[in-house]
């Protein structure tokens, strides 16, 4: 079923959209939330409504799936095509690339070739930042208003076709010689529809939008693990199907398929989100405002359940969650609903999402939120700049083939899984730990890792740095379960689409610094980016030192948000 239909947040609406409009202080968040411990969004909904709710995970996890399946294939198709269009050498030797034992003329090329594939893998993530760090300033507002669904779809669009076009251009290459420089190509649609800022915002959205205060860390961390999980099966795939047919053709096809299939769960089966969270806030609202009404007419339902519980749920599915026909009509019929697109650009949402940011809080709320955005962001840039050159740093210092890389990716993503499931039951459940410890064991077991891969020297010492970071993945859950504490619902979307948008420029700066600093030390030390790397992890944990000092300034305020 399709529900593009979303209400409008404006003030003639009504006293609900009046009151969502509203910019809540910290007193009415905190009200807000345990209203929402209270009465779940989704009370009231048949099971099959409910299950619709819990479909963006799997569609995210397609997506993933399908990205992992193609990463390594795709880097390792630019590296030979480089070598042969570009360097020129002949098939048989540019195959040997990477393979162990090789001499040391193959050797020589190896390292030829990535100090020109590095240069493309910088371009190839700068284009891909481009829109998405224009209109992610953007995006988190405009969802607020029009809903989390079309965010979704566009990205999903835009993956598809991204792997849609690599399929064909690689099929091409198989008979005819190609610049590698082609494959930027694809990368275009991909950034016009916003890349992963704009599923990521849209997902982080959705999931507070059908949660419960209480609900919601477990579910950001399922999140987190569903997002492990596909990267990981993609990866694992990913060795054996390419070692058993040698087509990267094929694999760009599978992933493009997935993602196909996925997109189309979006569009026809998940419900949106929006709507529900409105209708589930108002309703709310009203039990607080007018506690013996609200008690007079859940007395009246109760009596007349027997005679209309399943007409009830009927009309409440077809009705107030997916608009009914009327709905429709206004819906399809208002100034906002015709100009969803131009409105995507609108300065006020600029503006809204900045005052958001920025505004003046009671217990310096302001500071302790951009001092997670800042973590946030120190681990966002760290991730950005180590995917443009790991790949390579492998290939470099241990001859890995593609096969030996997967099989490494593969278990450097199962073990902080692992660590993401137990890790944060011993720590939370049996230890007591608060919210913002959990995330500075998780730094710190991030930090020693990048240590030991900075130094390594053998193999089974990078297989050594995947258990020292055994608690990489729960950084994030962790802190952005305390932004949802500390803000309202209305206000979630402008955050983290201020966190997305500041990431997208992200590569406009890791991208090229990390690039710099791997030629510089290609032939002397390639590793030194995992020792930057710990540096900054360190850098993190001062600010979350830092929060913890203002829970201590302000303990009542912050106990509860960051327990």
């Amino acid at each position: 079923m399709n529900d593009r239909k979303n209400l409008k947040m404006d003030n003639s609406e009504g006293e609900c959209s009046a009151l969502l409009a509203e910019q809540p202080s910290s007193s009415s968040n905190d009200e807000q939330n345990t209203n929402e411990n209270v009465k779940a969004p989704m009370s009231g909904l048949t099971m099959w409504q409910k299950s619709r709710y819990y479909l963006v995970e799997p569609a995210v996890l397609i997506l993933v799936f399908a990205y992992n399946l193609s990463a390594t294939v795709w880097k390792n198709q630019i590296i030979y095509q480089t070598c042969t269009t570009i360097f020129h050498h002949n098939e048989t030797d540019c195959k040997k690339l990477s393979t162990r034992n090789a001499s040391d003329y193959i050797k020589s090329i190896e390292t030829e070739v990535q100090s020109y594939t590095v240069v493309f893998f910088m371009t190839n993530s700068l284009i891909q930042s481009i829109v998405p760090a224009l209109c992610g300033t953007f995006v988190g507002a405009w969802s607020d208003r029009f809903g989390r669904k079309p965010l979704l779809i566009a990205s999903f669009t835009g993956y598809f076709l991204f792997y849609a076009l690599t399929c064909v251009i690689s099929h091409l290459s198989d008979s005819y010689e190609l610049d590698p420089w082609y494959y930027i190509l694809p990368s275009l649609p991909l950034s016009l529809l916003g890349d992963g800022v704009t599923y990521s915002v849209a997902t982080f959205c959705y999931i507070s939008d059908v949660s419960t205060a209480n609900e919601r860390p477990y579910r950001m961390n399922l999140y987190e693990a569903v997002i492990y999980i596909g990267l990981m099966l993609g990866s694992f795939i990913s060795g054996y199907i390419y070692n058993a047919y040698e087509s990267s053709t094929l694999i760009f096809f599978i992933s493009a398929m997935c993602i196909l299939s996925a997109t189309l769960v979006v569009i026809f089966i998940i419900p949106e989100s929006l709507n529900l969270r409105r209708i589930t806030y108002c309703n709310v609202t009203h039990e607080v405002e007018n506690p013996q009404t609200s008690a007079n007419i859940s007395k009246k339902q109760q009596q007349q359940q027997p005679h209309n519980t399943e007409a009830h749920s009927n009309n409440n599915s077809n009705s107030t969650i997916h608009g009914d026909q009327g709905e429709e009509e206004i819906v399809e019929n208002s100034p906002h609903s015709k100009n969803r697109l131009r409105k995507l650009f609108d300065i006020d949402h600029l503006k809204a999402m900045y005052s958001t940011c920025f505004k003046t809080r009671d217990f310096e709320t302001r500071s302790v939120i951009l001092l997670i955005v800042a973590c946030l962001l120190t681990c966002a840039f760290i991730v950005e700049g180590s995917t443009t050159v790991f790949y390579l740093f492998v290939r470099e210092k241990f001859q890995w083939t593609v096969k030996d890389f997967t099989t490494y990716e593969t278990i450097s993503i199962l073990i902080p899984i692992l660590g993401n499931i137990f890790g944060v039951w011993l720590l939370r459940k049996v230890f007591k730990m608060q919210i913002l410890t959990v995330a500075i064991y998780a730094l710190l077991s991030q930090t020693f890792s990048n240590l030991m891969k900075g130094f390594a020297a053998i193999n089974w010492q990078l297989y050594l740095a995947i258990g020292l970071g055994i608690l990489k993945s729960v950084v994030n859950p962790m802190l952005r379960t305390v932004l949802t504490n500390l803000l309202p619902a209305n206000e979630l979307g402008k955050i983290f689409s201020f966190i997305s948008a500041i990431q997208a420029f992200m590569p406009f700066v890791a991208s090229p610094l990390y690039t710099i600093i791997y030629r510089s030390t290609l032939t002397s030390f390639p590793g030194l980016f995992n020792v930057i790397n710990a540096n900054l992890f360190i850098v993190a944990i001062c600010f979350i030192l830092v929060i913890l000092r203002k829970k201590q300034k302000y303990p009542e305020h912050y106990t509860a948000i960051l327990n």
